[in-house]
């Protein structure tokens, strides 16, 4: 005979795994698209890498999510000539409030978002102190004007 508790966490498990077996491609395009975005970013940043004036590096990071379960996804830690200086694109999710996908880029204390739009684009979200949100497009110029602010900027 089995006990309440047992059929509860059967149950529990058999739906855990039925949403994590729904979301599977969900999380393959996920990880993919923050892979593409990366290789963009690495595009981008080669010149400067050449010249010795910055390094990319990336280190695999855990995350949970409720829908897709538990996956292993990379962050991309930039470091500047100074290696205390050191700005690091972290991916937060592929299901957020207001987006398809966020990953923050952590610059000292600050924070800007980088939000997934439905078209497959990207663009930048920060809160700012007040409360507002400001949001701008994400390109190669705003992106380089984002790490010239962090390497202006001593923390």
């Amino acid at each position: 005979m089995v006990s309440r508790l047992e059929e509860k966490l059967l149950e529990k498990k058999r739906a855990v795994e039925e949403t994590y077996s729904r979301h599977k491609d969900t999380k393959k395009e996920w990880i993919s698209r923050v892979d593409k975005l990366y290789v963009k970013i690495l595009k981008w940043l080669a010149p400067y890498k050449e010249k010795e004036l910055l390094n990319v590096t990336k280190s695999p990071i855990l995350i949970r999510e409720e829908l897709l379960g538990e996956y292993e996804i990379d962050k991309v830690i930039i470091t500047f000539p100074n290696p205390y200086d050191t700005v690091e694109i972290v991916p937060i999710g592929r299901h957020v409030i207001g987006g398809n996908g966020r990953l923050d880029i952590k610059i000292g204390l600050r924070d800007v978002m980088l939000i997934g739009k439905d078209d497959g684009a990207w663009m930048f979200a920060e809160r700012l102190r007040d409360g507002t949100r400001v949001t701008w497009e994400f390109n190669k110029e705003t992106f380089e004007e984002l790490l010239a602010d962090a390497a202006d900027t001593s923390w």
